[in-house]
């Protein structure tokens, strides 16, 4: 009797594991991905702070925008910083009257408030350095791995370039200096965060500060990231020129990027994008802004969709007999992801970019 007993209940749970199993395989990933996803601390979330790049292709726009927002901006990234065929700085008339022009238009704004007896605004002013190249015949070469690995030849190499980045961040009397190279070959990471060690060494040593772009493809959460700079994670680009039609971000890709971004020291950052991408029917990709978008949703009077498991916008249209799809982020997409990034716990937020977004928009900047 308890053998036959013994024979039901074995039966009974290897059914159960079988079930089990079966469920996992048809159902497991999905809700599992998705409990991540919408995983929400408990409790209060700090203030955020946030920061925004302006870059040299859209400097007057950006820079205006920069002035409007500056009340409550931590921190302002000068996009200026490419390098040449011969893997040196690019620094000319261009980058210096732009770097002028941002400071003293500060300067003056801080004269006005200090003639209303408003306290000074003083946000950091940080360089940024691309891996880019500019070649004499006019063409570019983006996210060179080639010319990071050149860097790190050798030690003498590394000094070198390291004692010209923070000459050039002294010169012009800024804060400090931010290193956004990307498409880095798996190979060289450990040579790179190195550099990166002996980098902060000699900037902290000039009291000045280091920021580190991480892109999401990197998997910086095996990596030993040397403690001092603030790191700085990309949350967007989850389509764009490498796949069909879809948002910057969801809230499925920031759940998993902010998991994956727990052991990084400090107080990182993570940055989300403005503007959007637009597919033609062979999947050719363009970026284009916000004010290009509202130009696109006028002049074809379109309807406009809400995406809710990203917060982003879409809309198709047609022109010339093709058939385009464009999504993008507004003020109120921003807002979502703010919020998204803030309710799992982390509170420093970087905006790619300001320049050529609408007026909604950056009212909704002020309010986060």
């Amino acid at each position: 009797m308890r053998k036959r007993w013994f024979i039901i209940i074995a039966n009974i749970v290897a059914l159960l594991l079988v079930l089990t199993a079966a469920w996992w395989l048809m159902f497991g990933k999905d809700w599992y991905e998705k409990r991540i996803s919408n995983e929400k601390p408990v409790g209060e979330h700090p203030e955020l702070n946030w920061s925004a790049w302006i870059a040299d292709w859209d400097w007057q726009t950006g820079e205006e925008h920069a002035l409007q927002q500056i009340e409550g901006m931590g921190s302002l990234q000068l996009f200026v910083g490419y390098f040449d065929e011969q893997g040196q700085v690019i620094w000319g008339d261009q980058q210096q009257q732009a770097v002028a022009s941002i400071k003293q238009k500060i300067a003056q704004l801080n004269e006005q408030r200090a003639s209303k007896k408003q306290s000074a605004l003083e946000p950091k002013l940080y360089l940024t350095l691309v891996n880019d190249m500019r070649l004499a015949d006019g063409s570019s070469v983006q996210k060179s791995s080639e010319l990071v690995g050149q860097m790190l030849t050798s030690q003498q190499v590394q000094s070198d370039y390291i004692e010209q980045f923070i000459a050039l961040v002294k010169e012009h009397e800024l804060d400090g200096l931010e290193m956004d190279f990307e498409n880095i070959d798996e190979q060289l990471w450990p040579e790179l965060l190195e550099f990166y060690r002996k980098l902060y060494r000699r900037i902290h040593e000039e009291q000045l500060e280091l920021r580190i772009l991480l892109e999401p493809k990197a998997k910086f959460e095996s990596f030993e990231l040397p403690e001092g700079p603030q790191y700085v994670v990309m949350a967007y680009n989850l389509f764009g020129p490498h796949s069909g039609p879809g948002p910057k971000a969801n809230l499925s890709f920031i759940g998993k990027l902010t998991a994956r971004m727990e052991h990084i020291p400090g107080e990182p950052a993570v940055a989300i994008a403005t503007g959007g991408f637009q597919w033609d029917q062979a999947n050719k990709v363009k970026s284009l802004t916000e004010q290009e978008i509202d130009e696109l949703i006028i002049t074809h009077g379109v309807k406009v969709a809400h995406d809710e498991e990203s917060g982003a916008k879409h809309f198709t249209y047609k022109q010339d007999g093709q058939s385009f799809e464009v999504w993008y982020a507004d003020g109120e997409t921003l807002q979502f992801w703010a919020e998204a990034i803030q309710q799992r716990g982390f509170h420093q937020l970087a905006l790619w970019r300001l320049g050529n977004i609408s007026d909604l928009t950056l009212e909704r900047l002020r309010q986060l």
